[in-house]
């Protein structure tokens, strides 16, 4: 999708979501079936997702080339994958470990790495940047910190689907984030026409000046609009639509209607 044809900045994703979609079913399949296939075909798809992220760019494609790298399914699929893989996992021990001292101890450690890795790639990028050589592209390093990141959501995820979440997985699994989870994924796709329409606005009058106190208030303020924007979005098309394919389509003999 060429940049200058999109309704908004984050619509590109759209496409690439329904396309790892519709792939999925395939890689799951696989890994079901015939297991060892499964793990072959998952690793070389996590492969080509670095491949594609590696692919140089000189400075000038960096901005325009962003067409054919940057929105590139095969180039975001590795997370997706390294998800899979999380869920193949989690299916075959039946989200259990074994309650011995030295799991203990692993899991104390992998807790341990997964935050230190989170940690550096969340709060402190610089750090990162620099630990990686600052002289190495940015087309190298985006791939890379992907997939780490990736790394750790899954382990927290592993961690507390297995029992060993502790504090976090009560803190995860409040009521409250029910509600803000379905509204994530359509504040994700309406956030950048609320923030274009704020600084298009603010922008006329006048230069804006930094500080930790008013960049907490525009974060929190700008925060409350984008989901009250997606729960308009959300009730006027996302529900209706969702209820009319409730109706059309067939519903599966024995599965139980979700409601939330």
């Amino acid at each position: 999708m060429e940049p200058e044809k999109q309704c908004t900045g984050s619509s590109w994703y759209l496409g690439v979501d329904m396309q790892m979609y519709v792939t999925a079913p395939v890689l799951i399949l696989a890994l079901y079936k015939k297991p060892d296939i499964g793990i072959i075909i998952s690793s070389s798809l996590l492969l080509l997702s670095c491949a594609c992220g590696l692919w140089p760019l000189n400075t000038i494609a960096v901005a325009m080339g962003c067409v054919t790298h940057y929105f590139w399914t095969p180039t975001r699929i590795g997370p997706y994958v390294m998800g899979i893989l999380l869920a193949y996992l989690l299916f075959r021990t039946n989200s259990r470990v074994p309650n011995t001292r030295a799991t203990k101890v692993l899991m104390l450690v992998g807790w341990a790495m997964a935050t230190s890795l989170a940690t550096l790639l969340v709060l402190t990028p610089s750090v990162m940047r620099t630990f990686m050589n600052p002289d190495v592209p940015v087309w190298i390093r985006m791939p890379v910190e992907r997939l780490l990141f990736s790394a750790t959501i899954c382990w927290l995820i592993f961690a507390c689907c297995v029992g060993y979440g502790g504090i976090i997985s009560e803190f995860l699994s409040w009521n409250i984030w029910l509600p803000l989870s379905r509204l994530s994924y359509v504040a994700y796709l309406i956030h950048p026409l609320v923030l274009y329409a704020f600084y298009g606005h603010y922008m006329q009058m006048g230069p804006l000046f930094y500080s930790g106190f008013t960049w907490f208030i525009l974060f929190a303020g700008l925060s409350v609009w984008i989901f009250f924007g997606a729960f308009v979005v959300s009730v006027g098309v996302e529900v209706p639509f969702s209820e009319l394919g409730r109706h059309v389509l067939p519903r599966r003999r024995g599965r139980k209607t979700e409601n939330v």
